[in-house]
């Protein structure tokens, strides 16, 4: 989900040229900023506590050769006003956006959570350029993992969160074209081949048990995307899960009487 805003403005003769290579003694590197969300994306997938990505593309802000020490060094100070001491800051693409990782945003809504760091970011920004130097900024926000109730179509999945998939990918676009193509192709031959071992498994499950024949499960795949599991049904179809608890229970504490 993306909250883009401070959107460019005025023309380019009429902006003053900044370099802001300054910045680069105070953020993360790309390679470690990218590695840092990767890591945060499979903290969250296990603790289920989300984190927000803010984009802030400087582009247009620091284009040119006209170097300025003290700008940069007024931004470093309107970026620090704005993170805590649990955010991250660095470079998610070296010179052109800034990247910071709010993670720990509690458990209120992204909505809410968004609006606050919406705020904060602007007000600060604000606060310490001039207007005409703060509207060169473009901030977008992103949030993982996606919030519920959203479509699982595959145009939702942000490959913005997923740097370092993305990166690999860009090196191995062949051998991926490749390993794709004999994926398909050997799929579909395995598929054709098995056909009629594959109708005998199905008229014995349906002989045997009653229930669907395919168990169907959704799960999380590559970037985040959502996909549909199917596999022949190895258990009975809407059992008594009672017994199954117990015995967790049991395993887990053996002194403790349990009462389901």
């Amino acid at each position: 989900m993306i909250f883009p805003f401070l959107n460019g403005g005025g023309s380019k003769s009429n902006r003053d040229s900044y370099d802001l290579s300054e910045l680069n003694d105070f953020f993360l590197s790309e390679e470690g900023f990218n590695g840092l969300l990767a890591l945060e994306r499979k903290r969250t997938a296990r603790t289920k506590r989300p984190f927000i990505l803010a984009l802030l593309n400087i582009v247009d802000f620091s284009s040119g050769n006209n170097g300025s020490c003290a700008l940069a060094s007024q931004f470093v100070s309107c970026l620090k006003a704005t993170i805590r001491n649990t955010d991250t800051i660095g470079w998610y693409l070296c010179n052109k956006e800034i990247g910071i990782l709010f993670s720990e945003i509690g458990d209120s809504s992204t909505k809410l959570a968004a609006d606050k760091i919406i705020s904060k970011v602007k007000g600060s920004l604000l606060k310490c350029l001039k207007p005409e130097r703060a509207n060169l900024i473009r901030i977008s926000l992103f949030f993982y993992p996606e919030e519920s109730g959203r479509s699982s179509d595959k145009s939702n999945v942000e490959p913005v969160l997923y740097p370092d998939i993305r990166h690999r990918h860009s090196r191995k676009k062949a051998s991926l074209f490749l390993k794709r193509t004999i994926d398909i192709t050997g799929g579909i031959a395995i598929l054709f081949l098995s056909f009629p071992v594959m109708m005998i498994i199905s008229l014995l499950i349906r002989l045997t048990s009653k229930g669907p024949v395919l168990f169907k499960q959704e799960r999380i795949g590559q970037l985040g995307r959502k996909f549909t599991f199917l596999k022949f049904r190895s258990m009975y179809a809407d059992n008594d899960p009672t017994i199954h608890k117990k015995y967790i229970c049991k395993l887990i504490n053996p002194t403790t009487t349990v009462i389901l």
